[in-house]
């Protein structure tokens, strides 16, 4: 299997695995004034810290279906550029929810102008739950935005033959694409719960 691996190897799919390994180590590097992601991932991992099934069900399933899948059907042009444009909607979309929550103002948790002690406890459980949410759909963007990398230096190159340099590409987009989606549902969930608050707060 390896021989077979390194014989499929050239120099071209060399350069593309460096480049692509170049922008993950940019992307990743702690302290970076312009592409920093790592404070957006290690936030949005801390959500799940409590909660280890949650932890296999999103980030663990999904690496067994993708290398499934990807061994059984690799990237083909047309599942590409379905994703292409399936991830240009929820691009535009996270930023529009981003828009809406940025007009959301953080609760006020000053004992000195807040005397309930119950609503204090709200107000902290309801900016800490809108922090959260924005930082999920930072955390989404970006892993809409390496997708969207990896399937347009595919399309690119334009070479879609069964490979073994194809299914490692096709287990990451997939796996990253089934994170994406799974993902979702954090969003909804925290979502309703400023939705909730929001209007227990008007009652």
């Amino acid at each position: 299997m390896l021989k077979q691996l390194f014989n499929e190897i050239s120099v071209f799919d060399i350069l593309f695995f460096l480049g692509i390994i170049l922008i993950l180590v940019a992307l990743l590097q702690k302290n970076s004034n312009f592409l920093d992601v790592r404070k957006i991932i290690c936030q949005h991992l801390s959500i799940f810290s409590k909660s280890p099934l949650q932890v296999v069900a999103i980030f663990g399933a999904p690496l067994l279906i993708a290398i499934a899948a990807a061994a059984t059907h690799p990237l083909t042009v047309d599942i590409v550029n379905n994703l292409n444009v399936v991830l240009s909607i929820l691009i535009s979309m996270f930023f529009a929810m981003l828009s809406i929550l940025a007009s959301l103002n953080l609760r006020s948790t000053d004992q000195s102008k807040v005397e309930d002690v119950t609503l204090i406890r709200d107000a902290k459980n309801y900016n800490k739950v809108l922090k959260q949410t924005n930082n999920a759909i930072l955390f989404e963007s970006v892993l809409a935005i390496l997708l969207l990398i990896f399937s347009f230096s595919q399309l690119f190159i334009g070479s879609f033959e069964p490979t073994w340099k194809l299914k490692i590409i096709s287990a990451f987009v997939y796996y990253l694409t089934l994170v994406l989606v799974l993902n979702i549902f954090v969003i909804i969930k925290r979502i309703k719960s400023l939705l909730d608050s929001k209007s227990e707060n008007d009652d």
